[in-house]
This record gives C-alpha cells, sequence and structure tokens, in this order.
C-alpha cells in the first residue's frame, strides 16, 4: 500500500507484554488492569531486575570531587 507524502504511519501496535493480547487504549501498554497489576508485582517482587554494572564501568571521578 503506497503511502502520501507527508502523511505519519503509525507502527502497528505490540500486543500486550503479560499475556499477547491486543492493547486496550485505557491500560496502554498493557489489555487490562489485571495485566497492569500482574507486572507491577513482578516489579516488586524483584522478577524483574535492571542488570548492575561492574566497578569497572563506573564513571571516573573528576579532578576536585569529594570522593566520600
Amino acid at each position: 500500500m503506497p503511502q502520501e507524502p507527508g502523511k505519519i504511519v503509525s507502527p502497528s501496535p505490540r500486543p500486550c507484554p503479560v499475556c499477547g493480547k491486543p492493547v486496550q487504549f485505557a491500560f496502554r501498554p498493557f489489555c487490562s488492569a489485571a495485566c497492569t497489576d500482574r507486572d507491577l508485582h513482578h516489579w516488586f517482587a524483584g522478577t524483574y531486575r535492571l542488570p548492575a554494572g561492574d566497578e569497572d564501568d563506573a564513571p571516573e571521578p573528576e579532578a576536585g570531587e569529594n570522593m566520600s
């Protein structure tokens, strides 16, 4: 399907990240309040974690900064 010049086309909506059902606008990016709550529970329970960086990845302190 050709696109009209200057017209912005939104990408196809992604499914709910918890259950895979179509997303409902009121609960975006989830499909329901239940999936929203389930996702929040995963964060609180520690199921989802952000990776910890190594000390080698830490930025070097600049000259004159307090090292306490």
